[in-house]
């Protein structure tokens, strides 16, 4: 991010911008990577989350009700190039490829033409960020349903970034900082149990993979739910697998869930 942000203040007028693609599994921070890295800098950050409906035309133009009158205004991409804002795509492999290709141009250039005629020149710190669940390639394990294959035009127009789990020490230290008065035992388990979960996410020697992970929200979810069983271990019931299934196991087939 730092590359890519650094870069569009000393290339010159006509090199192209290069933003970043970054892409992993949900729940690994990728949208809050560049959210956070941006609110560091104080500056603002435009962002859109693309879903399957969705069409180029909605980044440039949106509809909307001003005294009861329905006029166009800037979309997320028009308005972070004429401001020379950075612009987060976020799920941007649920999206049609032939509408991403036909913001090419767009995104390297920064040229924009509305139907109204008007011309807009993106400002200096015009930026596209991406994320997605896949590499922009078709999703193999069936985990992020919806996902397309992207054109290999779009993707080169980004720095291509995988954005993985925290290790277990990782883990451990960051549910530390959010739930400092939890036991350290505690939150050691529930980080080295979650890592064994998201190893068997991404597969295991015996071939069998569960179909889902755990995400990081979910992981401190689980943390705050065991405190609040911890009674019902005295009526024979684990207090890790009943908070497990109402923040995370529960979505799964039975054959994951056991």
């Amino acid at each position: 991010i730092a590359l890519s942000w650094g870069r569009e203040w000393s290339r010159q007028d006509h090199e192209p911008r290069k933003g970043v693609y970054l892409h992993g599994p949900t729940g690994t921070g990728k949208s809050s990577c560049v959210r956070e890295w941006f609110a560091r800098l104080n500056v603002p950050l435009v962002r859109f989350t693309w879903d399957p409906r969705k069409e180029a035309q909605d980044l440039l133009l949106q509809r909307t009700l001003i005294d009861g009158t329905l006029v166009d205004v800037d979309g997320p991409i028009t308005r972070a190039a004429r401001y020379g804002l950075p612009l987060l795509i976020d799920e941007v492999d649920l999206a049609d490829p032939a509408e991403l290709t036909s913001l090419n141009d767009l995104i390297e250039s920064g040229l924009i033409t509305l139907p109204s005629g008007e011309v807009v020149r993106a400002r200096r710190g015009f930026v596209v960020f991406a994320t997605g669940n896949t590499a922009g390639t078709e999703d193999e394990t069936g985990a992020y349903r919806g996902t397309r294959g992207q054109n290999v035009a779009f993707l080169r127009r980004f720095y291509n970034v995988r954005v993985g789990y925290p290790t277990s020490a990782q883990l451990e230290e960051w549910l530390t900082a959010m739930k400092p008065a939890a036991p350290k035992q505690l939150v050691s388990a529930v980080a080295d149990a979650a890592t064994r979960m998201r190893q068997a996410f991404e597969g295991t020697k015996d071939g069998i993979a569960l179909s889902a992970p755990i995400s990081q929200p979910e992981v401190l979810h689980w943390l705050e739910a065991l405190g609040h069983f911890q009674r019902l271990a005295s009526t024979g019931i684990s207090p890790a697998k009943y908070a497990l299934k109402g923040v995370f196991s529960g979505r799964l087939s039975l054959g994951d869930q056991e």
